[in-house]
């Protein structure tokens, strides 16, 4: 609040997937894998802020060799490609 006050020529994100406190111009969530969408309220926009977390987890390409990040690891690019295509194509239908 103290940002909008400050500043009210800038659009602000009190939050970006995290704890949502109802000031700003945004609701932005996270959702995996997703995507989803929020709906707007009266006085803020709704964002899919991030979805997917998709991985493919390379050998001598990652941190370490176990526990890699990702929400949904795969083994082969083909089926990481088919998965993030699959989200992609869900997009449209959100934006309307």
């Amino acid at each position: 609040q103290w940002t909008k006050e400050y500043d009210p020529s800038r659009l602000v994100n009190c939050a970006s997937g995290g704890n949502d406190f109802p000031v700003g111009d945004v609701i932005d969530i996270h959702r995996y894998p997703g995507p989803t969408m929020v709906a707007p309220s009266a006085t803020r926009a709704g964002v899919l802020g991030e979805y997917g977390g998709l991985g493919l987890p390379l050998k001598r390409h990652t941190w370490q060799d176990e526990q890699n990040w990702g929400y949904r690891s795969f083994t082969t690019q083909a089926a990481l490609t088919d998965a993030y295509l699959d989200l992609v194509d869900q997009l449209p239908a959100l934006v309307r």
